[in-house]
């Protein structure tokens, strides 16, 4: 009975974690989003929990070759909230 009890409560910890997690990584993506749009600035951020990588794709209005940049230091400015 009681180590039932403590893989229902695992099992309730593991589903709020991965709500938390998928919910923070929408928000970051709306904020992320939202500063490169104030900069006039399109751009994709990936998060891969799996992987633990973070990936930032950012499309510079004036690049005509319509490729994304992937060195940020080319990027000025701040994108801190």
């Amino acid at each position: 009975c009681l180590l039932k009890a403590c893989q229902n409560a695992l099992e309730f910890r593991r589903r709020k974690f991965q709500t938390n997690a998928a919910n923070l990584k929408q928000q970051l993506s709306w904020k992320f989003n939202g500063h490169l749009r104030k900069k006039g600035i399109s751009g994709l951020i990936k998060v891969d929990y799996e992987n633990m990588t973070l990936s930032i794709e950012v499309q510079m209005p004036q690049d005509t070759s319509n490729r994304a940049v992937r060195d940020t230091r080319g990027l000025s400015g701040s994108f801190v909230a």
